[in-house]
């Protein structure tokens, strides 16, 4: 599948998510490189062949990268991986009862923008 990327702003907590659909995750990372410089990859899982995230550490942005369409529950994992990268970077405490509402909103949030994101460029139609 030919890569299809798109990115979704949230000026809540000030980040953009870059989401690329397609291609491999060699081809990701260097696209997300050429976005922001040269990423933090350390807990990223380089050698992914269906889905992984790239965290810029310090730039507010970070690449969530699936090989095809994501699955509900693939989108709901790195929309976490995503969601705790931004919360950490913005001094919200780890995930527990009094932190719960807000991982859970973000996370709600990311996954309904790349829900849409897919739906409005027509990927989800796309041929696997």
């Amino acid at each position: 599948m030919k890569a299809a990327s798109f990115k979704i702003v949230n000026d809540t907590w000030n980040f953009v998510s870059y989401v690329r659909i397609g291609g491999t995750v060699e081809e990701a990372k260097k696209a997300f490189d050429r976005l922001v410089g040269p990423s933090d990859v350390k807990n990223a899982l380089t050698d992914s062949t269906w889905a992984t995230f790239f965290w810029a550490h310090g730039k507010k942005s970070h690449l969530l990268w699936f090989a095809d369409n994501p699955t509900c529950g693939l989108l709901a994992h790195e929309a976490l991986h995503a969601a705790y990268h931004v919360l950490r970077e913005a001094g919200v405490g780890p995930l527990n009862d009094d932190t719960e509402e807000v991982y859970t909103y973000l996370v709600q949030w990311i996954v309904d923008g790349i829900a849409n994101g897919v739906v409005k460029r027509g990927i989800h139609k796309r041929k696997r």
